[in-house]
C-alpha cells in the first residue's frame, strides 16, 4: 500500500544531486555565513594565477632588467606598469585569513613561480653587463634596501587592492602597480646582482622581496 504524499519520507541525502545537496546543507547554515562563503569563493576564483599572469610577469621582468641595465627609473616604472594584476599575491592573504592550507599553498606557489621568472630574467640582464660593459647600478640600488617609504607604498597598495577587489570584483590599476613595484623590482635587482656580481644587489634584493611578501600577507590577512 502506498503512503499518502504528506506522509512520504524525505529524500535520502545520498540520492540527492550535488546541487540539491548543497542547497539542503545551506538551509541549515545561517544566511550571513552562506553569503560569506559565496564571497570567499568568488574572491578565490579571481586570485587564480592564469597564463596571462605568468606571461605579463615575464614581459615586466624583461623591461625591468633593461631598466636596471640602463639604471633608468623611467623604465623601472614602465616595467611595473606592464606587470599583471597582482591578485594571486592577494590570494596568499586570503588563504591565510580563511585558514585553507591548500588555497594558501596554491597562491603562494603561483606567486613564487612568477617571481622565479622575474629573478631568472634579471640574471640574464646581469650577464648582459659583461657584453655591453655598462657602469654599475647607482640610483636603483636603493630599491634593494629596506625602507619605510616602500612599506607605506606596499601596505597602501595592498589595502586598496583588497577593498576594490571585494567591491568591484577586480584589482585596481594603481594599487596593483604599487604591489608589483615593491615585489618585482627588488627581485629583478637581486637576479641582476647575481648575474653581474655587483655588490649590495644580491642577496639584498631577495631579502627585500621576502620581507615585502611577508608584510603583504600579514596586512592582507588583517584586512580580510
Amino acid at each position: 500500500m502506498s503512503l499518502p504524499k504528506s506522509d512520504q519520507f524525505p529524500d535520502d541525502p545520498e540520492d540527492l544531486t550535488p546541487a540539491r545537496r548543497r542547497r539542503a546543507g545551506r538551509d541549515l547554515v545561517p544566511e550571513d555565513l552562506v553569503e560569506m562563503a559565496d564571497e570567499v569563493e568568488s574572491l578565490a576564483h579571481q586570485t587564480i594565477a592564469t597564463f596571462d599572469f605568468y606571461l605579463f610577469s615575464l614581459l615586466a621582468a624583461a623591461i625591468l632588467s633593461v631598466g636596471i641595465l640602463a639604471d633608468s627609473p623611467v623604465l623601472i616604472v614602465l616595467g611595473a606598469l606592464t606587470a599583471p594584476a597582482m591578485t594571486p599575491v592577494i590570494g596568499i592573504a586570503l588563504g591565510t585569513a580563511t585558514g585553507s592550507l591548500k588555497f594558501f599553498s596554491q597562491r603562494l606557489g603561483g606567486t613564487l613561480i612568477a617571481g622565479a621568472f622575474v629573478f631568472l630574467v634579471g640574471i640574464l640582464g646581469g650577464y648582459a653587463t659583461f657584453v655591453f660593459n655598462t657602469p654599475p647600478v647607482q640610483f636603483l640600488i636603493y630599491n634593494a634596501r629596506i625602507s619605510w617609504t616602500h612599506f607605506v607604498v606596499l601596505i597602501a597598495g595592498t589595502i586598496l587592492s583588497i577593498i576594490t577587489l571585494k567591491k568591484q570584483g577586480r584589482a585596481p590599476l594603481l594599487p596593483s602597480v604599487a604591489i608589483a613595484y615593491e615585489l618585482y623590482v627588488p627581485l629583478a635587482i637581486a637576479g641582476f646582482g647575481f648575474g653581474s656580481g655587483q655588490p649590495h644587489l644580491w642577496p639584498d634584493g631577495l631579502v627585500v622581496f621576502g620581507v615585502h611578501l611577508a608584510a603583504l600577507a600579514i596586512t592582507g590577512t588583517i584586512v580580510f
